[in-house]
């Protein structure tokens, strides 16, 4: 008779990844003994936007008058009434997201008209809503308006439309005004 040590001449060792699968089998009776140890992964955050080719550059077209409010950007209102403007995100991501937006002075030279007269409206299911009007539109400001954002909770593959307007303060400058705005994705 062999004593207990002997027993368990034979062990096999399998790994997989991080995770390691003892087995000893007793010479004797051919039984496997089993040991499975714990593993632990990570799963990291991913997120990914896509905006409209529309999204990326906002005009509000040349011939615009002083003192004239709500001038419509140019793919406001497109096919079917629809907005051309618009921010996805992708499916690949795995968390809801906020998606906020500022904006920067329009300047010409050294004449400037304030982003507050950039207005938006948003809306997470249709690209016609009835809310997409400028009335009750709201005001950019100069840093992310999380008080206002563009979409709340938005779920991968999720869709957020949105419509811009211009006013164009009474007594401004004439000339050729550029500025920018800046809309971003975060976690909610």
């Amino acid at each position: 008779m062999k004593n207990e040590i002997e027993k368990s001449a034979a062990l096999f060792i399998a790994v997989l990844g991080i995770f390691a699968l003892v087995i000893a089998v007793d010479t004797l009776t051919g039984s496997a003994i089993v040991q499975v140890a714990n593993f632990t992964v990570g799963v990291d955050t991913f997120l990914a936007c896509v905006w409209s080719s529309s999204s990326l550059n906002i005009s509000f077209g040349t011939d615009l008058s002083p003192g004239v409010a709500f001038y419509n950007a140019s793919d406001n209102y497109g096919v079917g009434n629809a907005t051309g403007y618009n921010v996805t995100v992708d499916q690949i991501s795995n968390i809801n997201v906020n998606v906020t937006v500022k904006g920067e002075p329009l300047i010409s030279g050294t004449n400037s008209i304030g982003i507050g007269n950039v207005t938006w409206q948003s809306n997470v299911s249709d690209a016609n809503g009835s809310n997409l009007v400028q009335g009750g539109s709201i005001p950019l400001t100069s840093s992310f308006n999380v008080v206002n954002p563009v979409a709340s909770a938005l779920a991968p593959a999720g869709v957020v439309h949105f419509r811009v307007w211009m006013s164009v303060p009474g007594g401004q400058v004439a000339g050729s005004y550029a500025g920018n705005y800046t809309m971003q994705c975060v976690q909610e």
